[in-house]
């Protein structure tokens, strides 16, 4: 229960905080976000991907990027905030290949192996519960299919003092991972990790890509 209770305690917070920027974040996070996502792009194989689910998708600038690439691709976005899905929909509406969806990572609303590659950038670390989630990538995930997710990484020491920073003074719940445990976890959780590095988006952010297939 009191696991529950702080997942719902975040969940909330996350919303939230997202409610009061979603409208802005484009333009506050211009350069930081063309990165991450560009760096997830290199690590998709696009040519094996025909449905794909993008876990906290905020506002659908990947599913921009991915349409403009392979039109064909079947997109579905899902966040846990309905202000950065409104957002997202704005940019790009509903349709036969594009689906939205508000949900947490913990918890998607999707039958088993329904995508051939998931992919989560920039909002992992907010997930409370990561265990469950990569049990919910996998889930979705069909046989062999991609897994890519880019986050933050302590290893960076402006990053590392950003986390103790928000921990102070008790903001947003947030757990990071060095890359080397980080690859870890995912494979204990049927991925076979192919890459994992890190790289910095800008002076100030460090981050890493892990990209796996799901085993089995």
């Amino acid at each position: 229960m009191k696991d529950d209770s702080r997942r719902a305690q975040n969940h909330r917070a996350v919303v939230e905080h997202y409610a009061g920027i979603a409208e802005a974040y484009d333009r506050r996070w211009d350069r930081y976000t063309e990165r991450t996502l560009g760096t997830l792009i290199e690590h998709l194989d696009l040519e094996r991907a025909n449905d794909l689910l993008d876990v906290a998708c905020g506002t659908g600038r990947l599913e921009v990027k991915l349409r403009e690439r392979k039109p064909a691709l079947r997109l579905t976005g899902t966040d846990l905030s309905p202000d950065m899905i409104r957002v997202a929909r704005k940019r790009l509406p509903d349709g036969d290949s594009l689906r939205w969806d508000v949900a947490p990572a913990e918890a998607l609303p999707y039958e088993d192996a329904s995508f051939d590659a998931v992919v989560c950038a920039n909002a992992f670390h907010l997930v409370p519960d990561q265990p469950a989630a990569l049990k919910e990538f996998h889930r979705v995930l069909r046989p062999n299919g991609q897994l890519v997710i880019v986050d933050w990484c302590p290893e960076y020491w402006t990053v590392a003092l950003l986390l103790r920073g928000s921990r102070l003074l008790g903001r947003q719940y947030r757990q990071l991972y060095r890359t080397r445990d980080f690859s870890a976890i995912v494979e204990r959780h049927g991925f076979t990790v192919r890459t994992a590095r890190p790289f910095r988006a800008t002076w100030f952010w460090g981050l890493h890509v892990i990209a796996a297939e799901r085993r089995g």
